[in-house]
Parts: structure tokens; C-alpha cells; sequence
């Protein structure tokens, strides 16, 4: 069976999926539940105003009146940290596991031993990733579309939708690093490690390039740039934002073919 790869590595993984899928579900409910009691404080709209705009920038808090409005809040609550960082731990440490890990654990080169390329090992578990991350992302719309309704809450579907996409394009990005990182060097310390530092490192040249002179000329090079610069559930969908971050994921996983298929790991 040419899937067989995939569904088996899918199957091994999918109760961690699960794990996060429900922990997915469940912070956008905890979000849309205190949403109306939020919006209902007087006086806590002025008090975010009297902060400077790059502070809250710093921190997705979006800023100009709109911290109240529901996508506002949902921007500076969820969107902004805490949502990215959920998907990335995902992200990172599945695709550091992918080949690094089970490398590692020995399961490895029993596979790499039956008649299958590896390729096509590559390329299949690099769609367990993709596969996961759509699980994730969907989890993620209809569990805020389904409770906005439930709570009567006003959001815009598309920008919603959006968002949540460009949640999972971003933790694709670093996902994919991971995994390209793992196949080439056999290392489940860097496949994980470097990845999660880069994503630190490009979070914080983000969050505070409106405060820093220096880092306003690197935020360019920062992926959160372009996940957090325009976000669709404020300003709709920006393709070109999503574009890069799709791109950075399809050259680094690109990258990691001919390295993995010239390593020695001994089989």
C-alpha cells in the first residue's frame, strides 16, 4: 500500500493529537465564555488606551478602541500568544519526533530496511504534519463559530476563518524546520531546540521592533512579522502574509530531502 507510511505514522500519533485538539477546543470556548462579561466592564477600553500602542503591539493587544469589539478581544487574548503557542508546541515537537525522534527510539532504520524510499518516508510523514495541523486549524474555527453563536457573539466568518488558517500556516512554518532539521541530522535535541529558539527569537524582534530602532530593520525577517503584522480577524484576509509563511515551510522541507537521502544512519 504507497500510503502505508503515512496512515501507520498517523494512527501512532493521532491520541496526542487528540490531547491537543481538545485543548485547542477548549481554550477557544474558556475565551468566548468570557467574552460577554469582558465587554460588559466600563471603563476598561480607556484604560487600555492609556497604554502606548507599542506596548500593546508588543503583546497582539490591538489597540484604537477595538480591544472590546469581539474580534478584538479574541486578537489579544488567544491570537495573539497564547493560540500561536499552542499550535508551534505541537508543530515543533511532532515534526522533531517524525524522523529524529523515531531515529532515536530505534524504529527507525526497521523502516528505512523494507522496500520503501526514503522519499517517500519524507514526504508522507511531512503530510502526518500537514494533516494534524489542518485537524488543528479546523478545531479551532468551528469551535469559536460554533460558540460565538451559542454565546451570541458577532464575528465575521471569512476573517475568522482566516485567521484561524493563518494560525496553522505559521506552526507549518516551524513544523516543517523541525522535521527538514530531524532528516538531516538525526537529532531530536536540535530538531526541537533550534526551532523553538528561532521561534522565540522571532516572536520577541516582532513584539518589540515598534520599540527598538535596531530590530524595526529585522522584522522582515521575523515569520511572527507576517503572522501578526495585519491580522485577518481585524483587517481580513492578507494573502501575501500567508504566502511567505507557506513558502518558508515548502523551502526548508524542500531542503530537507537530499539530506536525509545522502545521511548515513547505518541502513
Amino acid at each position: 500500500m504507497y500510503y502505508e507510511v503515512f496512515w501507520r505514522t498517523f494512527r501512532d500519533s493521532k491520541r496526542l493529537l487528540i490531547y491537543y485538539a481538545a485543548g485547542v477546543a477548549l481554550l477557544a470556548v474558556m475565551e468566548m465564555a468570557i467574552y460577554p462579561s469582558i465587554h460588559g466592564i466600563e471603563g476598561l477600553q480607556q484604560l487600555f488606551d492609556q497604554y502606548p500602542k507599542e506596548l500593546l503591539a508588543a503583546f497582539g493587544i490591538p489597540s484604537g478602541g477595538s480591544f472590546l469589539t469581539a474580534a478584538g478581544f479574541l486578537q489579544g487574548e488567544l491570537f495573539g500568544f497564547m493560540m500561536p503557542a499552542v499550535f508551534l508546541f505541537y508543530a515543533i515537537g511532532m515534526g522533531g519526533n517524525l524522523i529524529a525522534g523515531e531515529e532515536q527510539r530505534g524504529r527507525l532504520e526497521l523502516l528505512l530496511a523494507q522496500p520503501v524510499s526514503r522519499t517517500r518516508i519524507l514526504a508522507q510523514r511531512g503530510l502526518v504534519l500537514v494533516l494534524g495541523l489542518a485537524i488543528l486549524v479546523s478545531t479551532l474555527f468551528l469551535s469559536l463559530w460554533l460558540f460565538s453563536l451559542a454565546f451570541g457573539v458577532q464575528l465575521n466568518t471569512a476573517a475568522l476563518l482566516s485567521q484561524s488558517a493563518i494560525t496553522g500556516f505559521l506552526a507549518l512554518a516551524f513544523g516543517f524546520l523541525a522535521l527538514s532539521l530531524g532528516a538531516a541530522f538525526g537529532s531530536l535535541g536540535l530538531a526541537v531546540g533550534l526551532p523553538a529558539v528561532f521561534a522565540v527569537l522571532s516572536y520577541m524582534v516582532n513584539a518589540f521592533a515598534a520599540m527598538v530602532e535596531n530590530l524595526d530593520r529585522l522584522k522582515s525577517l521575523s515569520l511572527f512579522y507576517y503572522y501578526g503584522s495585519a491580522p485577518p480577524i481585524l483587517h481580513g484576509l492578507n494573502m501575501s502574509n500567508m504566502l511567505v509563511l507557506l513558502a518558508f515551510g515548502i523551502v526548508v522541507f524542500a531542503l530537507g530531502f537530499p539530506l536525509f537521502n545522502r545521511r548515513d544512519t547505518g541502513v
